[in-house]
């Protein structure tokens, strides 16, 4: 006999209940035959494994020492780049106004020889400290990023100049 339809809410059994196709029941979890509680004491499965003492110990000193090598040459670099960069201020300030170093002490000109060719031993000088900082620069390794903005301005002036129209 079907079960009969529960009429506290008539108007109810007038809809109809449609099963959705994506519903489904899960499928009930099965336990595999040889499963076994835990035991009462677990001690015996915390050991340390000591084979990687001996790893840990030879490749660390190795380690430190890269990281702390690495981390001298990054030292090194700024201090470089902050000695490049104070030397290029006070040169503009001697360039801008010659004698002032920048403090609040009294300004002392600077007697200039007067001769063209000081003028051009000191042009040349500049050219060629400019011409060391461009090997500086070639020397030093580029990063991914460099590159990337290389090529892409090497991208840039190559369609510049097929639309030259």
């Amino acid at each position: 006999m079907p079960p009969q339809p529960d009429l506290s809410y008539p108007p109810l059994h007038l809809i109809p209940l449609v099963k959705s196709p994506t519903l489904r029941l899960p499928k009930p979890v099965s336990l595999p035959p040889d499963i076994h509680p835990l035991p009462t004491d677990i001690q015996a499965y915390f050991v340390y494994p000591l084979s990687l003492e001996s790893y840990a110990l030879t490749y660390l000193p190795q380690t430190i020492a890269a990281r702390e090598q690495e981390a001298a040459q990054h030292a090194s670099y700024i201090a470089e780049r902050e000695a490049e960069k104070l030397r290029r201020e006070k040169e503009e300030l001697r360039r801008k106004a010659p004698g002032w170093e920048g403090g609040w002490a009294e300004l002392e000109p600077v007697r200039r020889s007067g001769s063209v060719r000081a003028a051009e031993g000191r042009e040349r000088q500049g050219t060629e400290e400019r011409e060391r900082e461009r090997e500086r620069e070639r020397e030093r390794p580029k990063s991914v990023m460099e590159e990337l903005v290389e090529g892409l301005e090497r991208l840039g002036k190559g369609q510049g100049a097929g639309r030259g129209g």
